[in-house]
């Protein structure tokens, strides 16, 4: 079999969420609870995405037009920060 040079994987490069919204087509949210927050970081760290930052108030932000809602943030913030809540759709 000969390779083909040309070919393309049709597989999108990590972190492609910040060119494509999710907003429209999300099912659920994520909450913050800003006040449980120790400001370790390690959501910052994990989100695959990297959606999660923190102001100088070193407390997590999250832009949500671009979250996928994969729950790593979730899963991994030790003091439960982060709450998953259905999604109202208009």
């Amino acid at each position: 079999m000969q390779k083909d040079d040309n070919f393309k994987f049709p597989i999108a490069k990590a972190g492609s969420l910040v060119t494509n919204k999710t907003g429209s087509w999300r099912t659920i949210d994520i909450e913050v609870k800003k006040e449980r927050c120790n400001g370790c970081g390690q959501c910052e760290l994990l989100c695959p995405e990297g959606l999660i930052h923190f102001p100088e108030e070193r407390v997590p932000s999250i832009n949500l037009q671009y979250c996928k809602g994969c729950g790593i943030c979730i899963e991994e913030c030790p003091e439960g920060v982060f709450v998953l809540k259905s999604r109202v759709r208009d």
